[in-house]
Formats: structure tokens, sequence, C-alpha cells
């Protein structure tokens, strides 16, 4: 296509100014010239004056009407339409050859798409698996201590609770003891003679002795002291669950406790 461009290029183009035919004539020896470019060569020339062709020498005369009398050459026209015709061709040609590429590029795009959404899938699909295995893992964790701590603090709850039923029960005891004493002094002094008081003042006393001696509140409360249930939340996740979820605590919290005398 390139070498019918060259040639019509070359057909089609005046010898003279080089370039495209404009209003082309021609010559009895067959050359074909521009009515312009013949009209440069011809210059001071009139009509039946002898006028020699640049390419041949060969003389023509001037016809009676002038140059425009000169033959139009149709078949260059027709050249020209031929050579727009094939220029045209040759561009849809190369348009078509860049398209093409450009479709092998959009193919080869496409490819390389399908298969970096095939690999990113793979990504994802992996990552989901391994979420949902970490979080189960977190949640059986989780799970576990969960049931540790309920059950220490289970624990914790019998143990106090029975060791302030138990301090309970001793001061209710030694308070039905002194209401007892209390109750029988009394009805001594109000109904007994004054020889039961006498006799009974002694042994009243001891009794009495052995009671305040036997005081339990204070000792009790500072034997049982006072404790606390804390739980501290943790806000640091790591694969220990106290970490992660926090642990109880349970510890005493001492106190002085202050001894009173017990006066007689």
């Amino acid at each position: 296509m390139a070498v019918a461009l060259k040639e019509l290029a070359d057909v089609t183009e005046c010898v003279v100014c080089t370039e495209l035919f404009t209003d082309p004539r021609v010559l009895p020896c067959i050359h074909t010239y521009c009515l312009d470019c013949i009209r440069g060569f011809s210059k001071d020339k009139f009509p039946g004056d002898e006028v020699a062709c640049p390419l041949c020498r060969k003389e023509f005369i001037i016809p009676w009407n002038g140059l425009d009398g000169l033959p139009r050459n149709f078949f260059m026209d027709k050249m020209f339409r031929v050579r727009k015709l094939t220029s045209v061709v040759a561009q849809m040609e190369k348009d078509v050859s860049a398209v093409a590429n450009g479709m092998d590029k959009c193919q080869q795009t496409m490819k390389q798409l399908a298969t970096e959404k095939k690999d990113f899938l793979e990504q994802v699909s992996k990552r989901e698996r391994e979420i949902r295995e970490k979080t189960a893992r977190l949640k059986q964790m989780i799970d576990r201590h969960e049931e540790s701590l309920l059950a220490d603090l289970k624990s914790i709850k019998q143990k106090r609770t029975s060791d302030i039923e138990a301090a309970y029960d001793a001061v209710e005891c030694q308070l039905a003891a002194r209401q007892s004493y209390v109750s029988y002094v009394h009805e001594i002094i109000e109904n007994g003679t004054a020889c039961e008081i006498a006799t009974a003042a002694s042994s009243l006393h001891e009794t009495a002795d052995e009671l305040l001696m036997s005081d339990v509140n204070e000792r009790t409360l500072a034997d049982l002291g006072h404790y606390v249930v804390t739980f501290e939340s943790s806000t640091f996740v790591a694969d220990d669950a106290k970490k992660t979820v926090g642990e109880l605590q349970f510890g005493k919290i001492h106190c002085h406790v202050v001894e009173r005398r017990n006066k007689r």
C-alpha cells in the first residue's frame, strides 16, 4: 500500500511546482502540467505562438482561445479520486491495525484483571478463615475463663458466707448466754431471799467474768475481717484469657480494731 501511494503521488504531482495538480492540462506530447504552471513557462506568449514542453522539449501551439483552450486531463481527475480513496483506505487500515493492537491490550488487561480478582478473592477467603478460627479460639478461651471465674466466685461466696454464718452463730450463742444470765440475775434479785442472793452472788460473779472474758464481738469481727470482691476488666487483648477478659481479686482489707477493756 505504501508503494502504491508513492506511485500515485508521483503520477498526480506536477513536475514544475511538485504539488498536486491544480486544473491539470495535457499537452499534445501527452505531458500534463497545472494550468498556472503552463502560464508560467509560457510567459509573453500569445495564441498561435509555439511553446516547448519542459520535459521533452517538443513544441506545441497555443490555441486561438489561449492556454485555457488546452484540453483538461480528466484521467488525472480520476487519478486524484483514486489517490484520495487509496489514502483513505490506507488510513483506515492503519486505524484498524492500531485498534486491533488495542484489542489485544484489552484482552491482556482483562486476563490480568481476572487473575488479580481471583488472587484477591483467595486472599479474602483465607483471611476470613483466619479471622473465624482466631475468634473461635478466643470465644472458647473466653468461655473457659468465664467458667473459671464463675467457679472461683462461687467458691469465694460459699467460703465467705460460711465464715460469716459461723461467726454469726457464735455471737448469737453469746447473746443468748448473756440474755439468760441477765434474766436469771434479775429473777434472783427480785424473787430470791437474802440467803439465796448471798449464796448465788459468788457464782454469778464468776459467770459474769467468764461471759466478759469470752466476749466474741470484737474478736469475731477482727478475725473475720472485711473482704471485698472486685473484678478488674482488662482492655488488653492477648492469647491469655486473663489479660484479655480480666481476673478476679479477693483479698482482706487490714484495719485496726480498738480494744475496749472490760470494766467490772
